[in-house]
């Protein structure tokens, strides 16, 4: 009986380690978004951000959080240019999307106003408060890139896909002239500040607010890098 159960718990820790084992035997690719990938990146962002879609959608979290991933690229088309998707094998396992400063920029269009009509009260007004709070805290200066999502499946992460991603998104802001990348990450997770920090990143402001503001979080940092040489912030 007990050579059973350690020869059960030998396959059940070889079938965890396998995909660890596979991904390093391969070469990650990274690669613009294109349509094909919606559903894909759809679920990776449901699956990283899970907590978040549940505090604001509940039982319907999977189905509306598409409003705020899936929904968001069919409609501009020009925003899949700023995701980068990380692959093996042609399997997607990681995203990082990013976006860039513009002198005049909507937070709310009528397209979206229409998308959330269908929203429970609740979620509608966590979600117009949350999305109207980010980009009021994650305003841009000129110059500056900002990186809004960063995810990777639970099946490849802590084996650097995350700091692949955000090498090529230092890349992208170089390449369109810009000499400061930051993103946003709320004080609960603090393995994903030290990661931040491990890539160059430093915190540089703090914002406490209520939860309905940022998807059930009570404040996040702000964190920036600095992309030119010699310089410090």
């Amino acid at each position: 009986m007990i050579r059973v159960k350690v020869n059960f718990a030998f396959q059940l820790f070889t079938a965890c380690l396998k995909p660890y084992q596979q991904l390093q035997n391969k070469n990650v690719d990274v690669r613009f978004m294109t349509k094909d990938d919606i559903n894909k990146v759809h679920a990776l962002c449901y699956e990283a951000f899970y907590e978040q879609w549940i505090f604001a959608y509940e039982n319907k979290s999977f189905e509306l959080s598409r409003v705020i991933t899936a929904d968001s690229y069919k409609s501009n088309e020009e925003k899949m240019k700023n995701v980068l998707i990380a692959t093996v094998d042609n399997e997607i396992i990681g995203m990082c999307e990013l976006s860039f400063y513009k002198r005049k920029s909507k937070t709310f269009t009528i397209d979206f106003f229409k998308s959330i009509t269908h929203f429970p009260l609740k979620s509608m007004i966590i979600t117009l408060a949350t999305i109207g709070m980010y980009n009021h805290i994650a305003t841009k200066e000129p110059g500056e890139a900002t990186v809004d999502f960063l995810a990777v499946n639970k099946y490849s992460r802590g084996l650097g896909v995350g700091k692949i991603l955000l090498s090529k998104a230092d890349e992208l802001a170089m390449q369109k002239s810009c000499n400061k990348i930051s993103l946003l990450v709320v004080f609960s997770n603090y393995g994903a500040r030290r990661f931040y920090e491990k890539c160059g990143y430093s915190s540089t402001k703090a914002f406490i607010f209520k939860k309905w503001f940022l998807w059930g979080n009570e404040g996040a940092f702000k964190m920036e890098k600095n992309l030119l040489p010699n310089t410090v912030h």
